[in-house]
């Protein structure tokens, strides 16, 4: 149910003519779990890392300064951060909006769950996998994930954080059906779905060269269509991923160009753990180190090389929001006409659909 107390003090930190920057933080670089379909698993002891909160206070400033309103907080295992508590709350005092959090829901307790909701935690993304019949972990590799999931999002929902299943496309996740029939057996009422990604470019490790995530095109537009039946007809769950998004995915896949540009490197980056900033997770694109830089002012060329799921999910509502400043101008310049066709073009309505998904399904 969406809160529209929540979403207007949210909307009140915005600025419609300069939409905000988000930020994907991976605040840590090693996990606990043995994901197949990742890479994080196989990073040495000798060189693990996380932020330390000392740098992320000075990182916060900086993206304070730099217009950035929104973050996504990543790892890796980002409860593994032992100051991962004390970076959520200056991010919460710096009115830097935690978008959600993933986990394994290993370490998700109740003293965690709690500690979690006074940061002002409001989603928190738990990793499933589907019910083989021989219990869950088939990528993942977590003894009792099934009742590792189970007690993460009672502990979760119990102090009032919103939580969803994160499941992987993978050639073994195609069974729409089945899918979702085991995410609400497991007590989730909200999925998000991730699209399968190969070896990236940069510094983040959450993709694999492997046979379970090569889908062809017919994997994903099969999967897809039946998601938007799901979408419709499958009760009791609410999916993520808008229809355009979605559609934007099979495009990927068809070789076609997307309906809307990636808005990484101008209003979406990714920051690891040793504070370096990069355009997104899949170039290896990387300008510095934050503390040096100070100033992020970037204004990429539109890319289409991708499908990542948390950058590309983002296109309808990033192009409603750059459409609103334009129309804020062609207003100030006194063209109300040309103004009013901005917002019924067919691509504006499409992005006001995808919003009223996101929002009507609970995810803020």
């Amino acid at each position: 149910m969406v809160d529209p107390i929540q979403i207007v003090r949210d909307l009140r930190k915005l600025d419609v003519n300069n939409p905000p920057k988000t930020l994907f933080w991976a605040i840590i670089n090693y996990c606990n779990a043995v994901c197949t379909t990742c890479r994080f698993y196989l990073v040495p002891r000798s060189s693990w890392k996380y932020v330390h909160f000392d740098d992320a206070k000075k990182a916060v400033d900086i993206l304070c300064n730099n217009g950035f309103r929104m973050t996504a907080l990543t790892g890796g295992e980002p409860l593994m951060n032992p100051d991962v508590f004390e970076i959520c709350d200056y991010l919460h005092k710096k009115d830097i909006v935690i978008t959600y959090m993933p986990t394994n829901g290993i370490l998700v307790t109740r003293s965690v769950a709690r500690r979690l909701k006074d940061a002002d935690i409001r989603l928190v993304g738990i990793s499933v996998d589907l019910d083989d019949g021989g219990g869950m972990g088939l990528t993942r590799k977590i003894p009792n994930l099934r009742k590792v999931a189970i007690h993460a999002r009672e502990c979760l929902e119990e102090v009032g954080i919103k939580t969803y299943a994160g499941v992987l496309l993978t050639r073994s996740a195609l069974d729409i059906s089945r899918i979702l029939k085991s995410v609400t057996d497991l007590g989730f009422s909200k999925v998000v779905f991730s699209y399968p990604q190969l070896i990236q470019s940069s510094s983040y490790k959450a993709s694999n060269e492997m046979q379970e995530l090569l889908l062809n095109v017919n994997d994903i537009e099969r999967s897809v269509e039946d998601i938007k039946l799901a979408k419709k007809n499958f009760k009791g769950i609410s999916v993520h991923n808008p229809n355009e998004s979605l559609n934007n995915l099979v495009r990927f896949y068809q070789g076609v160009p997307r309906k809307y540009r990636c808005y990484g490197g101008s209003n979406l980056f990714y920051l690891d753990w040793n504070l370096d900033l990069y355009r997104c997770f899949t170039l290896e694109k990387k300008y510095g180190n934050l503390l040096e830089l100070g100033r992020v002012d970037f204004e990429e060329e539109p890319c289409d090389l991708c499908s990542q799921q948390a950058f590309r999910d983002h296109d309808p509502f990033y192009y409603l929001a750059s459409t609103l400043v334009e129309f804020n101008e062609l207003l100030r310049q006194g063209h109300p006409l040309s103004a009013a066709k901005l917002l019924v073009k067919k691509d504006t309505r499409d992005a006001i659909h995808a919003l009223h998904e996101f929002l009507s399904g609970g995810f803020v």
